[in-house]
C-alpha cells in the first residue's frame, strides 16, 4: 500500500522534532484528510494549527508553552 504524503510526514517528523527542539514548524501542501488529523498531527509537545484546502493544506506546529493568537480561518487541534 502506498503511503500518503501526510503518512510520510507522520513517520519522518517526530524524530526530527525530538532532535531539533524547534519552536515552530510550518508544513505546506500536506493534502490533509480530516480523518487523519488527530492521528497524524498529534506530535508530542506541539500544538497543531491546521488549515485545509481542497488540493493541499497547511499546518503550523507550535511548541507547547508559546502563546498563540487564534484566527477563525485556522482550525485548532489539540
Amino acid at each position: 500500500m502506498a503511503m500518503t504524503p501526510l503518512g510520510q510526514i507522520a513517520k519522518k517528523y517526530p524524530p526530527f522534532l525530538a532532535l531539533k527542539c524547534l519552536d515552530k514548524v510550518i508544513l505546506n501542501e500536506i493534502k490533509i484528510n480530516p480523518n487523519d488529523l488527530d492521528f497524524y498531527l498529534n506530535f508530542k509537545n506541539y500544538i497543531s494549527l491546521v488549515r485545509n484546502k481542497h488540493c493541499g493544506g497547511l499546518a503550523f506546529l507550535v511548541k507547547e508553552g508559546i502563546e498563540l493568537k487564534q484566527y477563525r480561518t485556522i482550525v485548532y487541534h489539540d
